[in-house]
């Protein structure tokens, strides 16, 4: 949680011996806030009329897939300027470095939806390699935290 203070000067606001963890932040979702509390994000996740707000990855070497689970009335995607409703089974791929946002507008039921992402096909070989080496030698120089770890 200590991430939060370095990425922040609020807390100069306050004295004493405290800490905090949020769940949006500048109107974006953290990251490290599911990895501290993950059962608190799948419960926020699937309440009716909850809402994950536009946002973009930072580049397009991978692509999305979305493979709905259980998906009750309400719920949707928009990827750019085209919106969808899940099917249960059919799995749905997009190159998510375009501005995407998903909803449950539903009254009831939780929506379960398995994501992964895989190599976007247009990289050959050598650009895979580069770029695992990339981020192999920023985890190196401590620029990027070692998920295996």
């Amino acid at each position: 949680m200590s991430n939060y203070k370095e990425s922040s000067q609020d807390h100069q606001l306050h004295s004493g011996q405290w800490d905090w963890l949020s769940y949006v932040t500048q109107g974006r979702r953290q990251a490290d806030f599911a990895v501290h509390c993950p059962k608190t994000v799948k419960v926020l996740e699937s309440i009716p009329g909850f809402m994950v707000n536009a946002h973009s990855a930072p580049c397009n070497i991978r692509l999305r897939c979305h493979f709905p689970i259980l998906v009750p009335d309400g719920c949707g995607i928009r990827v750019g300027d085209e919106t969808r409703q899940w099917e249960e089974g059919k799995a749905l791929v997009f190159d998510d470095a375009f501005d995407h946002e998903v909803w449950h507008r539903g009254k009831e039921g939780d929506r379960v939806v398995l994501l992964f992402d895989f190599w976007h096909p247009e990289l050959v070989q050598g650009e895979r390699e580069a770029i695992v080496g990339m981020f192999e030698d920023a985890k190196e120089k401590g620029w990027l935290k070692d998920l295996e770890s």
